[in-house]
């Protein structure tokens, strides 16, 4: 018995070379397209893909496969290359045909874009163990050429030239004259900006990004995408089902689509998924395979499971922006992972409140629970990110949050509020606790959202106050007095453990961290946040 995994690279450097949250969306809809055409090569040869499981939804596909059966690596790399090129011709005749004044001399650029951008891998094993075991090692044994650009570099990813009509045709780099390789480019993203199907806010008026950048624009506007994700058994896609509705419609908003935009940047996953697919394994078998032999149970714990969390991210994709009309976008769901950003309804309004991330924290257990696995803990990372941080930078810290949820005892939210010169504040919470502390707490005037749904609301910067007052003489250790006096009669449950070892305890709400500096940070975030006032009343223009 064979099983076989796969996976392709890059994916974290493809999904950070991204300014706007359209380039982070077509992104995501570029790898599970990608995904999505190595399973069906593999299932029309006549092999079983364990994972992902086949669910009705082109997004939120998983980049690794578990396959059973002896599936080639060269069959694999050929179903994500022809699908990688047929996407690339797509694109680039899209723009031959709608910029017929143009001399285009770029053949050669998109030939090598779709032999280069994409490099495949491969593991096999006895068991589903074993296969991932060999995926590893494998990835550890880089085959990828990057093709010899000519030009001027991406200002978003630097590792790529920037995308213009001529920039295949064949020169001596000596010979161009400075500056007009990003005359050119830029000349020709004014041209996409003042296309009917595409609007102004498709590129900034200084923006030079790559071919494959532009790829990832493109496919998040209905005209292109049209073409672009039709295959052979899916001759029309369904565009309502590929891209969001703030992506529908054409963006010429003109000024108002350069304003920066504050974003809430979340990323989910789940808590300790190997062990748990361990136990349903365990559970299945019930210990009838001798050790080391092939065990069917672990492939159907791991199909099983893989429906199950399929299911349920795929309607996530409807279910959060219906929560949050016009504020919430789901960059991607698959499986036990889950990333997106809540935002302004529109650049520039400054219409997104603390309210909103509250609304979205206290709802979230509820929304993780509608899959099948009720003791399946869940960890986020949340980044309240100043509309000046760049979406790179924002990114990496939503990543590092996660990494703290995880560290600081899993089964809770690690939320930071980065701002524009870099510094951040941070603290993390397990999920049943925020309601009782955001209810509970009692500022010196004696304001609590418990006894008052009018008037001004209590203030966090009182609690931040003494803390700070308490650090700076070194006496935080006696932190604790202040909790009895700004959270009168609140006492913390032992959060569930559920797979995870850790319960935290209001006399530890933290693994390895004192009380005292969880209550710190709490006072530090939720006066921060306290601080953020809309530029100007929700809804309006700005």
């Amino acid at each position: 018995m064979t099983y076989t995994a796969a996976t392709f690279a890059p994916v974290q450097s493809f999904i950070s070379s991204s300014r706007k949250l359209r380039d982070l969306y077509g992104s995501s809809l570029l790898l599970s397209h990608l995904a999505r055409a190595i399973a069906a090569d593999a299932s029309q040869r006549g092999f079983t893909v364990i994972s992902p499981a086949s669910i009705s939804s082109s997004r939120g596909v998983p980049n690794v496969l578990v396959i059973h059966g002896d599936y080639r690596h060269g069959h694999a790399r050929e179903a994500l290359q022809t699908s990688w090129q047929r996407l690339l011709q797509a694109c680039r005749l899209w723009l031959e045909q709608e910029l017929p004044q143009l001399q285009f001399q770029w053949d050669q650029s998109w030939k090598a874009c779709g032999l280069h951008t994409w490099e495949l891998f491969h593991g096999q094993g006895t068991t589903i163990s074993q296969a991932r075991q060999a995926l590893a090692v494998n990835k550890q044994q880089r085959d990828w050429s990057v093709p010899n650009w000519t030009g001027e570099s991406s200002t978003l990813s630097s590792a790529e030239a920037v995308v213009w009509p001529e920039m295949g045709a064949v020169r001596d780099p000596r010979r161009i004259p400075i500056g007009l390789i990003s005359e050119e480019a830029r000349a020709f993203l004014h041209r996409l900006r003042s296309h009917p199907a595409l609007g102004e806010a498709f590129a900034a008026p200084n923006e030079e990004i790559s071919l494959t950048e532009l790829v990832k624009r493109l496919v998040t506007y209905p005209a292109v995408a049209l073409t672009a994700f039709a295959t052979d058994h899916d001759p029309v896609p369904a565009l309502a089902e590929l891209i969001p509705e703030r992506f529908q419609a054409t963006s010429a908003g003109g000024p108002q689509a350069e304003q920066p935009d504050t974003v809430v940047w979340f990323q989910a996953d789940g808590d300790g998924i190997g062990d748990y697919l361990q136990t349903m394994r365990q559970t299945l078998s019930a210990g009838t395979t001798a050790p080391g032999a092939p065990d069917p149970a672990e492939a159907e714990a791991l199909s099983r499971f893989s429906a199950a969390m399929r299911a349920w991210a795929a309607s996530l994709y409807k279910e959060v922006p219906r929560r949050f009309p016009g504020k919430a976008t789901v960059v991607y769901a698959g499986g036990d992972d889950l990333f997106g950003a809540l935002h302004e309804s529109a650049p520039g309004r400054r219409d997104l409140a603390p309210e909103d991330l509250w609304a979205w924290l206290n709802g979230f257990p509820a929304l993780w629970s509608n899959h099948q696995f009720s003791d399946l803990t869940v960890s986020m990372g949340v980044v309240w990110a100043d509309a000046q941080v760049p979406q790179r930078e924002a990114l990496q810290h939503a990543r590092d949050a996660e990494a703290t949820a995880k560290a600081r005892g899993k089964n809770r939210f690690a939320l930071r509020l980065v701002y524009a010169g870099g510094n951040h504040l941070e603290w993390s919470c397990p999920w049943a606790w925020l309601q009782p502390i955001l209810s509970h707490y009692t500022d010196r005037e004696g304001r609590s959202l418990r006894f008052s749904s009018a008037g001004r609301p209590p203030s966090w910067r009182h609690l931040a106050e003494d803390l700070q007052w308490l650090k700076g003489r070194q006496a935080l250790t006696s932190a604790r007095a202040l909790w009895q006096v700004y959270f009168p009669a609140l006492e913390l449950p032992p959060s569930r453990a559920g797979s995870v070892a850790f319960r935290a305890t209001a006399e530890q709400p933290e693994h390895e961290r004192r009380f005292e500096q969880w209550l710190f940070d709490l006072g530090g975030v939720m006066a921060g946040l306290e601080k953020h006032r809309p530029a100007c009343t929700p809804g309006a223009q700005s």
